[in-house]
């Protein structure tokens, strides 16, 4: 019984430091963005990530409802999705953590890119660019924003990047 006890005590501290990271109740939000009314999906969604008092842990969530919004209405949603992206980055300000800031930064970029806004995009790169790549991912996020940006500008040379990005991906 001290075992099972010792057990559950270590699962229920992960479980609680998992939520505090990613709320699990945010994923039936996100699985509405896609499934139902997308525009009271984004409501509720957004009204979830409020109630979030660690502005650590909503920095994520928001750039998710702008990436996805970027991708689903484009430049018709651009007010909601810049919206949404500032609120990011006023919690990523209040969270103080440099790897959550570059990687929202890098992240604006692709979305930015993606909405035509190739001078926003490339300024929040130049932002990222100021601190280095920690990782990985952020590595891959960074080249591909980057070609995104450039494809706005110029499809040839942004679909040479793109296949840059997919040989660093595989």
């Amino acid at each position: 019984l001290d075992e099972a006890e010792h057990v559950a005590a270590v699962a229920e501290e992960i479980a609680g430091r998992l939520e505090r990271v990613f709320p699990s109740r945010l994923i039936a939000h996100e699985l509405a963005l896609v499934r139902g009314d997308m525009d009271q999906a984004l409501r509720d969604y957004a009204a979830a990530i409020d109630e979030l008092p660690d502005p650590h842990v909503r920095i994520w969530p928001r750039h998710i409802a702008a990436n996805f919004l970027s991708r689903a209405r484009g430049r018709a949603a651009q007010d909601r999705v810049v919206a949404l992206l500032r609120e990011a980055g006023k919690d990523a300000a209040a969270a103080r953590c440099p790897r959550c800031t570059v990687t929202l930064q890098v992240s604006a970029a692709e979305t930015l890119a993606r909405m035509g806004y190739q001078a926003d995009a490339a300024a929040e790169l130049a932002r990222a660019d100021a601190l280095p790549a920690l990782d990985a991912i952020n590595r891959y996020l960074r080249l591909y924003a980057r070609a995104l940006v450039t494809a706005g500008r110029d499809s040839s040379a942004g679909a040479e990047m793109l296949e840059e990005v997919c040989i660093e991906a595989e």
